[in-house]
């Protein structure tokens, strides 16, 4: 995630760099798409920024990157710790989405240990 660039401009950045036979539309159709189903199209003309400049919230950094990742269109998708630092509303949605994913068809694998939760385990 490059912290200078917008919402859109990271997604299109990565998918041109990976597929680099396609063109400029069908990439516009695809990160258009990414963000409508990320529930990111409001943010998109928003720059990420950086700790000290936020411009999106944790949740919606969080979807970014799953956005950069899904954009690549991977059969499986590891996520690892997808609500930690944040709200409990955006982990709310970060499940969903991870779940929404999943009945499309993806395979995902999330590990969400946190600290508190390994004690419980070892007790």
């Amino acid at each position: 995630m490059i912290e200078e660039l917008s919402v859109y401009q990271n997604i299109f950045f990565n998918i041109k760099l990976c597929f680099a036979n396609l063109t400029e539309t069908v990439i516009h159709d695809r990160v258009n798409k990414v963000l409508e189903d990320l529930g990111l199209e409001q943010r998109k003309d928003l720059k990420v920024g950086n700790v000290l400049a936020k411009q999106i919230s944790g949740g919606q950094r969080k979807r970014l990157n799953i956005a950069l990742e899904l954009i690549r269109e991977p059969a499986v998708l590891f996520v690892g710790e997808p609500t930690s630092r944040i709200s409990s509303r955006d982990s709310e949605n970060e499940i969903d989405l991870l779940k929404k994913l999943s009945i499309k068809g993806k395979l995902i694998f999330v590990a969400n240990l946190h600290l508190t939760s390994t004690r419980c385990l070892i007790k």
